[in-house]
C-alpha cells in the first residue's frame, strides 16, 4: 500500500508482467480489476485512489504504522493475559485525520480480538476493560456490534464524550440500547432530556 502511488503512475509497471506470490488479491486489484493490464490507466481513473492512499502515505506516522509487513500488536494476547495497553491518539500529537483513522482501526481490531475469543470456553475468558475517551471520534459501524455482542466475550467498555449530539444517530441508538450504567455530569438541557428517558 505504501508503494501504490509511485508504481501506479508508472506506465512501465502496467506493461510489465506482475508476479505476486503471497497476495494474489493485490494482483487482482492492481491489474485484473481494470481494463488497463498493459497500459497506464488514465489519470481520472486513479485520481480517487491517489487521493485516499496519498493521505495515508503522506503522513509519516501513518506511513510508518500502516506500512509494516506484520503487526506486532496482538490484541487477543493483551486481552487474554490482562495486559495494559495505553494508546494516545491526541489530535494535537498525531493530527485529526490520523487520530480518527488509527482509532477506527483500533476499535475494529478490538472487536475482532474480542470475537476471536469464541474459541475459548466462556468460564476461561478473562474480563478486559476498555476505556475510550471522546469515543465519537472513533465510532465506526463496528461500535454497534461491540456494544451489543462484546459482553459475552468479556470485553467491558467505558466510553466517554462531551454531549449526545456528538454521536451519530446509529451509534447513539446502539449506545443507549446496550449501555449498562449511564453516568452524566453537568448535562445540558437537551442531554438531560435524553438521559431522563
Amino acid at each position: 500500500m505504501v508503494g501504490s502511488p509511485p508504481s501506479s503512475a508508472d506506465g512501465r509497471v502496467w506493461r510489465s508482467p506482475w508476479r505476486v506470490r503471497s497476495l494474489p488479491s493485490a494482483l487482482y486489484f492492481s491489474a485484473g480489476a481494470t481494463s488497463f493490464a498493459h497500459e497506464a490507466p488514465p489519470a481520472e481513473a486513479v485520481a480517487p485512489i491517489y487521493n485516499n492512499v496519498g493521505q495515508l502515505v503522506s503522513n509519516p506516522l501513518l506511513r510508518d504504522i500502516l506500512g509494516q509487513s506484520r503487526s506486532i500488536l496482538n490484541l487477543r494476547q493483551v486481552m487474554d493475559e490482562g495486559k495494559v495497553l495505553l494508546v494516545n491518539l491526541s489530535k494535537g500529537r498525531v493530527g485529526e485525520d490520523a487520530s480518527a483513522l488509527l482509532g477506527a482501526f483500533l476499535v475494529t481490531a478490538l472487536q475482532q480480538a474480542a470475537m476471536s475469543r469464541a474459541d475459548s470456553p466462556e468460564a476461561e475468558r478473562r474480563d478486559f476493560y476498555t476505556n475510550i475517551d471522546e469515543f465519537q471520534n472513533f465510532a465506526t459501524d463496528a461500535f454497534g456490534t461491540i456494544l451489543s455482542e462484546a459482553r459475552k466475550y468479556r470485553l467491558n467498555l467505558t466510553v466517554a464524550n462531551q454531549y449526545v449530539d456528538q454521536i451519530d444517530p446509529l451509534t447513539r441508538a446502539a449506545v443507549f440500547g446496550n449501555i449498562g450504567s449511564p453516568v452524566g455530569f453537568q448535562a445540558g438541557v437537551q442531554d438531560a432530556e435524553i438521559l431522563a428517558e
